[in-house]
């Protein structure tokens, strides 16, 4: 696994992350229920994604605001990135 892609370097020392859908999403261990009921659990979820408020649209990525449980999160979904970039 290259370095880029080591989820070690996005881990905090305070959050505990868990590695979902295979290696291809890594999220806070605290968040997995909400991400479930949200279907963010999942990579092709996580494209899939259609929020209700945008609170951006940049192009290439939107940014949706969601309401749940209580809390505010910010979704960004990134399309058509190009393979260079990858």
């Amino acid at each position: 696994m290259s370095l880029s892609r080591d989820p070690k370097k996005y881990k905090k020392d305070f959050t505990s992350t868990i590695s979902l859908d295979d290696g291809r999403v890594l999220a806070c261990e605290k968040d997995l229920a909400n991400l479930n009921k949200l279907g963010l659990d999942t990579l092709e979820g996580a494209m899939a994604f259609v929020g209700d408020d945008v609170a951006r649209d940049a192009g290439s990525r939107v940014t949706y605001r969601v309401e749940i449980e209580g809390e505010v999160w910010f979704v960004k979904v990134h399309k058509k990135v190009p393979l260079k970039s990858r």
